[in-house]
């Protein structure tokens, strides 16, 4: 194999100079919001709402927050001390905007000390750092892959140190399960591939699992985690879709396009001579059987498998030693890299902006709502495959909590993972996804209505326990006859969203 020696632009990257500015820039799109526009995140919001709220606040006659050792806390936590200094909006969105600083920091620290001569490929890493499972707004499981990150680089830094080692990683390890299992189990698997793919000849395979030993605490939040919870599942044509959707966001063209180049980029690169080897080779491979190996979905938690999927090119591209490949393709490889990177990242801070009008729009209903009322909200969500770019929605209806301390149906539960009790439980919409609702062409009438599991606006107004109400907020639904029931008073609209008072039950 020749080797050709790094151009200047490669190593420069790589210095931490500049990989402290690459990181910071990667949160330019937040700068644009002040409500994250990630699907999930407004949910959060309106649990960490509970969790804080005083005694003899309203929220706490609608809602409970039971405190267990779920393997799910990491922003839960994080929020006690933040809120307090900044509020809970800021701190949320300070947890969220961190995300792509720790992992584009953590992927060029990790470069810099596995591939520094050979990481042509960089931008194509970074592609992938904006991903569908960030926009859905697992935040929980980012805030612990990208700090696993950053712990595979500091076990490999520490390797003569194992003292120090163990004295980080002893606390570090169960800190981050109790944070996020299955992000935890990220920064397992990448120490473990690698303490293995190094140990050579010289040290026994038994010797390696022992030098391991600082990691075991991982259990300890495991074993004192809830049982149950839902059902778990695998599914091959979820991967599959994973795959095809890792960069869904604004464009189908852009995104799917992005997806073949990235692939296109990798294969070809082999064919030059580029190559993954060693423990670097073990660590993506590692990570690509528990993308495959992982169920769609745990105990009740979805597209656990999807979520892992992006840290799989991630580290291919970071990883993938470009040395071999003469320098006149390394260069136009790079440059195609970057600039799509640009485009896509240009792509994703203006959707931001325009999300954060969206997310205001929308919001202004809750001025009309007087505060501590129960509100029953109608989200409308697009049928499967309809429509590319997502509205960011589902869960906005979650903010009249923290605002408005009231109750309203759009909250998840679950035993094994949420912390949340919904102690408000009107029949057939208590909680998530009872608010969920489609177009009238998603349904197929001959399914009667209770055999359905997604039902229309239309349909579903007729049975809502009105009675047990005082308001229902219709979120980007189509276009009803006004008013769709006698007792419902519109108030407020806003394009394809109404709010409407319950007549006989309004509060003043």
């Amino acid at each position: 194999m020749r080797i050709v020696p790094a151009h200047g632009w490669e190593v420069s990257v790589l210095r931490r100079r500049w990989i402290a500015a690459l990181a910071l820039v990667s949160v330019l799109p937040f700068l644009f919001v002040r409500i994250p526009p990630l699907t999930d995140v407004p949910g959060h919001i309106g649990r960490y709402a509970v969790e804080l709220a005083p005694s003899g606040s309203p929220m706490l006659r609608y809602f409970a927050f039971h405190w267990v050792p779920a393997p799910n806390l990491a922003a839960d936590l994080l929020v006690i001390p933040l809120a307090p200094l900044m509020g809970l909006v800021p701190a949320v969105w300070l947890l969220c905007a961190i995300v792509p600083v720790l992992i584009v920091g953590g992927l060029l620290m990790l470069a810099r000390q596995r591939n520094r001569q050979g990481a042509s490929t960089l931008p194509w890493a970074l592609l992938f750092v904006y991903n569908l499972w960030l926009f859905y707004g697992f935040l929980n499981f980012f805030l612990v892959a990208a700090v696993a990150l950053w712990a595979l680089v500091g076990w490999t830094a520490m390797a003569d140190r194992r003292g120090w080692r163990a004295m980080l990683f002893v606390p570090l390890t169960p800190a981050m399960f109790l944070g996020h299992a299955v992000g935890a189990s990220l920064m397992v698997v990448w120490i473990a591939s690698v303490t293995f793919a190094e140990s050579g000849k010289a040290c026994p395979s038994w010797r390696a699992l022992l030098s391991l030993w600082p990691l075991v605490g991982g259990l300890v939040p495991l074993a004192l985690a809830p049982g149950g919870g839902g059902v778990t599942r695998w599914d091959v044509l979820d991967k599959l879709d994973a795959i095809a959707t890792v960069l869904q966001d604004q464009n189908r063209l852009l995104d799917l396009g992005s997806v073949a180049a990235a692939l296109i980029v990798f294969a070809i690169g082999r064919v030059w001579g580029a190559r993954l080897r060693g423990a670097n080779l073990a660590v993506v491979a590692a990570t690509l059987v528990l993308f495959l190996a992982a169920p769609a979905v745990l105990s009740g938690a979805t597209r656990i498998d999807g979520r892992l999927l992006p840290f799989v090119p991630m580290l291919a591209f970071v990883l993938q030693d470009w040395r071999a490949v003469a320098p006149s393709r390394r260069r136009w490889v790079a440059i195609a890299g970057w600039a799509l990177l640009l485009v896509r990242f240009g792509v994703t801070t203006a959707s931001f902006a325009d999300y954060a009008e969206s997310y205001r729009r929308e919001l202004a209903a809750l001025d009309h709502v007087v505060p501590g009322s129960r509100i029953l909200n109608l989200s409308q969500i697009p049928c499967r495959g309809d429509m590319w770019r997502r509205a960011r929605t589902e869960h906005l209806a979650n903010l009249a909590t923290p605002f408005r301390q009231a109750w309203v149906n759009a909250h998840w539960t679950n035993d094994a993972l949420q912390l949340l009790q919904v102690t408000y439980r009107p029949p057939g919409y208590a909680h998530d996804p009872s608010h969920l609702v489609v177009a009238s062409r998603c349904i197929d009438p001959a399914i009667p209505f209770d055999q359905r599991t997604r039902h229309s606006a239309a349909e579903s107004l007729s049975r809502l326990p009105l009675d047990q109400v005082d308001y229902v907020w219709l979120v980007g639904t189509e276009r009803l006859r006004d008013p769709p029931e006698p007792r419902l008073v519109p108030i407020w609209r806003s394009g394809g969203s109404v709010l409407y008072a319950v007549a006989l039950n309004r509060k003043t």
